[in-house]
């Protein structure tokens, strides 16, 4: 009876969490449709052209960063005098009173916008400084000022330890160390949005605001994951709606073919993608093998685009092995790391060479109490075949000259994924795979970088002692290395773990602590490729070492930027490599690519049930990090506003 009970109190909240999210997706879809479309419409009734800087600002033989879109003349019509702020309420709002779903697609040419032509490069090293806003403590814009109402835009200008650094630039003229220097005042963000179309920017707008909402993602969780989306009449209209929003915006697509068309979108915003197959993870062998063909169809037709448009490919060792075999690993590698000086380890016949996974500052509340039995005949049949799995994906990369990024996971098989990421780098990192970085002729940058690439999360307390040790262990061993830096995606999930153990909580106590750790990080590599740099042009042999720096932070972009300087990488050059999530942090993306550097976007693809896990988890990372989206979503309303006021001449 209590079971029942229970059974119908939980039926009853799925049921109200799916009229709650019905009704807000109902509402926000239309809603995109209806900005998107009203807006890209009325930027055509602009006269003025986008507003490029002088030449002025540019450095002296500086040369745009990148081939300026074809220009496309805008339609002129006459018009009344529109009461602005009145018809931004009618468009912000409209969804109230007209949920119209449009009968035509976005990408038709009748609702695409005027594009803007990008912006003229700034002088290297520190030019993607110019384009990323400097953030203080109060708001970046007030809705409030002396300007009447419009944006107010918070400057910064450069310390004295940055103009120094600046001024030291190698290979930079004086002037252009002062231009640098200049460029680094940030003065209004249509440098960070004149790219992208309105109804981009309105899109963003709407989804970013509905993923910061806790109500959405609360009944998004609960809906998405219960019971009643088994039936018909509730689930279509949800998945309809999903696909409308979150799906298209934090997405490529839902085939492969039209992953490619995203593809090429962030081709004409200067940007390269990182492909990902997605799927979550996998309980059967079947399912693992069914999984490798998904990553290397995707891998092989990443390869054979041209122009190159993928810059690496990825893959999640969770979809290729059965989790509670990865899991069984782990605790057989934490056990032989605690009893390494002992010589009562378990026999792992199934082990290959690698490097150090764990150190004294890992947590030890998932380390076997008591001596763990070895794995069966069949737990070993799957990690090997997991492994051979990886190999056959590997090779694939190597043929088509594309690195492959390995996906972190929870910390209850991490020390797993970590073995075989490392048992790859022994064998694939010996010899390197040649890139090309930068997008214009004549500012390129060709680089041998290491085949595979491990991920790092800094917000764990100990990943900058587990980073240190594998990547001295393969400078050691003449292998290189290279790794992605992320925060970290499973914040509540690893503390509630330690908690349920009653130990302490593996993450980082503060914020500030991760910022610290993740900057650490990233130094220390990019001091690692720009140290490989300096041995090519010498002609030197030596390990080569990469870095992808995985980050929505503004903070980490900038800092990133000037060690870059400081250890004398080019902007162009492929060891040092920027990445975020498709529908976050776009600012950040179009400044670093705008500024020359390599900049890609996370592209996820899969039909919107098989990516649901990953959309959610977008979510709560979200609310997480909503520092960070919250100036996002300043900046991009007041680039929607001032795309309103420049077409009624506001």
């Amino acid at each position: 009876m209590a079971a029942t009970t229970n059974g119908m109190s939980s039926s009853s909240h799925a049921l109200s969490a799916a009229v709650q999210l019905h009704h807000h997706l109902l509402l926000a879809a239309p809603a995109s449709f209806l900005l998107q479309h009203s807006l890209a419409a009325l930027t055509t009734l602009s006269h003025a052209p986008p507003s490029i800087p002088s030449a002025s600002v540019l450095p002296s033989g500086t040369s745009p960063a990148h081939e300026p879109a074809t220009a496309v003349a805008p339609t002129t019509s006459a018009t009344t005098p529109v009461n602005v702020s009145s018809l931004a309420r009618r468009f912000l709002h409209s969804h109230l009173s007209s949920p119209i779903r449009p009968t035509r697609s976005l990408a038709s040419p009748s609702f695409r916008a005027r594009p803007s032509l990008p912006l003229a490069s700034l002088a290297p090293p520190f030019a993607a400084s110019a384009a990323l806003p400097t953030l203080s403590a109060r708001p970046f814009f007030s809705s409030r000022g002396s300007s009447g109402g419009k944006a107010d835009v918070a400057s910064s200008t450069l310390t004295d330890a940055a103009r120094k650094a600046a001024g030291g630039a190698a290979g930079a003229t004086a002037g252009d160390a002062a231009a640098a220097a200049e460029s680094l005042k940030v003065e209004n963000v249509q440098k960070l949005f004149q790219q992208l179309s309105t109804s981009e920017v309105a899109n963003a707008i709407l989804n970013l605001e509905m993923a910061a909402r806790e109500m959405v993602v609360d009944a998004s969780s609960a809906l998405l994951t219960s019971p009643v989306m088994r039936i018909p009449l509730v689930a279509g209209p949800v998945l309809w709606g999903v696909r409308k929003t979150a799906h298209k915006h934090f997405c490529a697509g839902e085939t492969l073919e039209e992953a490619v068309a995203t593809l090429d979108r962030m081709q004409q915003l200067g940007l390269k993608g990182i492909l990902d197959f997605s799927v979550e993870d996998a309980l059967d062998d079947e399912t693992c093998d069914r999984n490798m063909e998904g990553f290397l169809r995707t891998i092989k037709m990443a390869s054979q685009l041209s122009p190159p448009m993928v810059s690496f490919a990825c893959v999640k060792i969770t979809a290729l092995c059965p989790l509670p075999v990865l899991e069984r690993v782990s605790s057989l590698l934490r056990w032989d790391h605690k009893l390494s000086s002992s010589s009562s380890s378990v026999p792992m016949p199934w082990r290959r060479p690698s490097l150090p996974i764990l150190t004294p500052e890992s947590p030890t509340y998932f380390t076997p109490s008591s001596t763990p039995s070895p794995l069966t005949p069949s737990e070993s049949a799957a990690i090997t075949s997991a492994h051979d799995r990886l190999r056959k994906i590997c090779d694939a990369c190597a043929e088509g000259g594309l690195p492959l990024l390995i996906d972190a996971e929870y910390q209850s098989v991490e020390p797993a994924i970590d073995y075989l990421a490392y048992a790859l780098m022994m064998e694939y990192n010996k010899t390197g795979v040649t890139v090309t970085g930068g997008r214009k002729e004549g500012d390129k940058t060709e680089a041998e970088l290491p085949l595979v690439y491990s991920t790092v999360q800094c917000y764990l307390q100990d990943a900058q002692p587990r980073l240190s040790a594998s990547f001295g262990a393969a400078q050691e061993a003449g292998v290189g290395f290279g790794v992605k830096l992320v925060r970290g995606a499973y914040l509540v999930r690893e503390s509630a773990e330690a908690k349920k153990h009653g130990a302490a909580s593996p993450v980082h106590e503060s914020i500030d602590n991760t910022h610290k750790c993740y900057d650490a990080c990233a130094g220390m590599m990019i001091d690692a490729a720009g140290n490989a740099a300096k041995r090519a042009s010498k002609g030197e042999s030596g390990p080569a070492a990469g870095v992808v720096l995985a980050t929505h932070n503004y903070g980490s972009g900038r800092a990133a930027v000037m060690r870059a300087g400081d250890a004398g990488l080019a902007r162009t050059d492929p060891r040092l490599h920027f990445a975020q999530l498709k529908g976050m942090a776009d600012g950040l993306s179009l400044g670093l690519g705008f500024a020359g550097f390599n900049a890609s976007k996370y592209l996820p693809y899969g039909p919107v049930r098989d990516v649901m896990p990953y959309l959610l988890r977008r979510a709560h990372e979200n609310r997480g990090v909503l520092g960070n989206t919250r100036d996002e979503r300043q900046w991009l309303r007041a680039e929607l506003m001032r795309r309103i006021r420049s077409v009624f001449g506001a």
